[in-house]
């Protein structure tokens, strides 16, 4: 991950090919017990053998909420607030990828006990799984770059007719931005947030939708990354692990680990490790 961070996002995003993104991971969907097995032999957590382990699926490729590094390693805020849980709760995690599409198949399926992919708490949501509580609110907005020519962009009214590219692993991407741009032929779907930025850097869009949590990501690990986000009005939402419905002593650890990580500073650090600043 120091390489990666290393580097600037202007030179990738200019030079990473659209079919295979520098960011984007490969993802096998987590649906047996021996995909889990296969994917523990790649985790390095230290264990404690007199607690018990509890599986983690994520789809490792999001930054910086979950993605792999150079050695195809998972890491990410997700995975270090996890650990950080774990620990003040006394039980292990071990991390494996997968793909959204099966959060509620692994869960019922007891093949994981924790989802954990930047999941939205939606009523829609609630009815199926349960929830930790809240661990991140985001705010839905559209970046665009911070020049001359976008200044008289003050709000998203100023974007109606214009390209905005979304992640197309945002369920809700194409219908906020035919919201935004109210023409459909105007909208740009890419693969991942860093296409939909590479999008704007290379002219292909005026803006990207997007997590504003994500965009701190790179504005704060890529100083050359001149952006200004427009905020999307009425967007905010809470992130939270999802989990079995009914598993209540395991959202009791996590609930009780995540006040325990946000009073001793441990949040705070993490929060500022990957965004930058102190959560607002």
């Amino acid at each position: 991950m120091k390489k990666l961070l290393g580097m600037s996002l202007v030179s990738l995003i200019l030079t990473a090919c659209n079919d295979k993104p520098t960011e984007q991971a490969s993802t096998t969907p987590v649906t047996s017990e021996s995909d889990v097995v296969a994917d523990i032999a790649n985790t390095t957590t230290t264990k404690n053998p007199n607690w018990e382990t509890v599986i983690v699926a994520t789809q490792a490729d999001f930054p910086p909420f979950s993605f792999k590094d150079e050695e195809g390693i998972i890491v990410g805020f997700e995975r270090d607030l996890l650990e950080a849980i774990a620990t003040a709760s006394e039980f292990n995690v071990d991390f494996i990828d997968g793909s959204r599409n099966n959060i509620q198949q692994n869960l019922d399926g007891d093949s994981v006990g924790i989802w954990a992919s930047s999941i939205s708490i939606t009523p829609e949501r609630e009815q199926v799984m349960d929830f930790s509580e809240p661990y991140l609110n985001h705010e839905r907005v559209v970046a665009i770059l911070d020049n001359d020519a976008n200044a008289n962009i003050k709000d998203v009214s100023d974007l109606v007719g214009k390209t905005v590219a979304y992640s197309t692993f945002d369920s809700k991407g194409e219908e906020h931005v035919t919201e935004i741009v109210k023409d459909k032929s105007a909208i740009v779907p890419e693969k991942t947030a860093f296409l939909a930025l590479k999008a704007v850097y290379s002219n292909k869009a005026i803006g990207a939708l997007g997590n504003n949590r994500s965009f701190e990501y790179y504005t704060a690990h890529y100083p050359d990354l001149k952006i200004r986000l427009i905020p999307f009005e009425g967007r905010v939402t809470n992130s939270g692990f999802a989990i079995k419905e009914g598993n209540t002593a395991l959202k009791q650890k996590l609930d009780m680990g995540l006040e325990k990580v946000k009073a001793n500073g441990t949040y705070d650090e993490l929060f500022k490790k990957w965004f930058g600043n102190t959560q607002s």
